[in-house]
């Protein structure tokens, strides 16, 4: 009896160490994983070309905005949308169709601004009925694209074109919030620690 106890008590040992060996081998198979995804060449330059893109873009929104703060709808609204596009297009191989995609109606409604204000000025002095009708498209738009007033445009397309949507897209992009969540995690973590060893 105290033999088979020990073939048993050994048998246990055996496969409680193969458990152990097998979640440290995942384990340091995750770890090579990440370190290989978060530290690679490809992964920092990605990222840091995403963060340029953003900074330049974000940039190029404010002048926006203090554009039409200061004029209201005009044409230079067009110029603006002319040179967040060619951000876009000098950063193309660095960000996702997403992210393209889902700049395109701030960029829509700009140029919907600046031609609308074109159309305006060229039928002054006219009584062709487009101009009124131009004028009401263009402050509607105008003031979806500041988030002014209630706005006619339906809450999904609203949401796509104001100031706000677009620096929150540019967040997203960068995983600001995730990498904000996990330093947060990171900071409570390690003063739980400091507290258990004191």
């Amino acid at each position: 009896m105290p033999a088979l106890g020990a073939l048993f008590a050994a048998l246990f040992q055996v496969f409680r160490d193969q458990a152990a060996f097998e979640r440290q081998l995942l384990l340091q198979q995750q770890q090579q994983a990440f370190s290989l995804g978060a530290a690679s060449h490809m992964a920092s330059k990605a990222f840091d070309k995403h963060a340029e893109f953003c900074e330049k873009y974000m940039a190029e929104v404010h002048l926006t905005v203090g554009t039409l703060f200061k004029e209201g709808p005009t044409q230079k609204a067009l110029e603006h949308a002319s040179k967040l596009v060619q951000l876009k297009s000098q950063y193309s191989a660095w960000l996702t169709k997403g992210i393209l995609d889902g700049l395109v109606p701030f960029e829509a409604a700009l140029r919907k601004i600046g031609a609308s204000s074109y159309l305006v000025e060229a039928l002054r002095g006219t009584n062709d009925p487009e101009r009124p009708k131009a004028i009401n498209e263009m402050y509607e738009v105008f003031k979806e694209v500041m988030a002014l007033g209630e706005a006619k445009l339906p809450t999904a397309d609203r949401t796509d074109v104001t100031i706000e949507a677009v620096e929150q897209r540019l967040r997203a992009v960068l995983g600001i919030e995730q990498l904000t969540a996990i330093r947060q995690r990171l900071i409570e973590q390690a003063m739980a620690a400091g507290e258990n060893d004191g």
